[in-house]
């Protein structure tokens, strides 16, 4: 629980520092939005998700009671979820219920708890990773084509779609985004070696 309110405190910090960094660069007005505009609202998603975080975390703590003492369970640990095990279970993992049916939940071996876990990270391994290079490719390859190397990315590598799947769906992706910001909107977009 600790961890909990030092994480969400972090998050609450950096959206008051960013949202205050914003706020310098300037939000623009109704028509032009100015350079901070964008940060400033992301600031403030991140600074509404923290502060929700950080309240239910709070709520987490044991209650007291009237008289003053703190209401636990009879081992003296802090409330149990309400919720059914093989509940948590199906929200952790899905796929748990097509393996082992709607009968009772044994918990996963060690092992296969580790092959899920590596595999969750290795796929914020490759999102951040698509991300980073999407930045620092933008200018040299263009908006068009980093969007669409990115969207494939993201198809293949994290969500796991069949090639056909990934490269249609790429390709629609890239190009309805260049179609919205760079012919509709005509946003000065980076065209890298693509020219048109």
């Amino acid at each position: 629980m600790k961890k909990e309110f030092l994480a969400a405190g972090f998050w609450l910090l950096f959206s008051a520092y960013t949202s205050l960094e914003a706020l310098r660069l300037g939000l623009g007005n109704g028509n032009k939005p100015g350079p901070g505009f964008f940060p400033f609202g992301a600031a403030i998603a991140i600074g509404i998700i923290a502060l929700s975080r950080l309240l239910r975390a709070r709520g987490e703590t044991p209650s007291t009671n009237m008289a003053g003492g703190s209401v636990t369970n009879e081992t003296n640990k802090a409330p149990r979820s309400k919720a059914p095990r093989y509940l948590c279970e199906i929200l952790r993992s899905p796929s748990t219920l097509l393996r082992q049916g709607c009968g009772g939940f044994s918990s996963p071996s060690s092992s296969q708890q580790a092959a899920r876990y590596s595999a969750k990270e290795n796929k914020i391994l490759w999102a951040v990773g698509g991300l980073l290079a999407y930045a620092l490719f933008l200018e040299s390859l263009g908006f068009l084509l980093c969007t669409f190397i990115l969207n494939a990315l993201f198809l293949k590598a994290v969500a796991g779609r069949s090639w056909l799947t990934t490269l249609s769906f790429a390709l629609s992706v890239a190009l309805a985004a260049h179609l919205i910001f760079n012919v509709a909107l005509r946003a000065q977009l980076p065209s890298g070696i693509l020219t048109f």
